[in-house]
């Protein structure tokens, strides 16, 4: 995705997304109803990794201070560093 319009590559997840991506330093993070956090490349939509949480992810993250935060749908809070 282009930096500001959203334009650009796109991803689908098996299990839809959470929401808009929270975008840091050109890269997307979205939770996503299969269950895993994706970080992707906001140029080129690449997938760089997923973070399997055991539960869909229905919330957008939020990013502070060098973490990532997220819950799942079963209540669960993860911190990615």
């Amino acid at each position: 995705m282009a930096a500001g319009t959203g334009a650009g590559a796109r991803r689908r997840s098996r299990g839809g997304t959470g929401g808009d991506p929270a975008v840091v330093d050109g890269v997307a993070y979205t939770g996503s109803g299969d269950g895993n956090l994706y970080a992707v490349d906001a140029t080129t939509g690449g997938k760089r990794w997923a973070f399997p949480t055991g539960s869909p992810v229905g919330a957008v993250p939020a990013f502070a201070d060098g973490v990532l935060y997220l819950s799942s749908v079963n209540g669960v809070v993860y911190a990615v560093t």
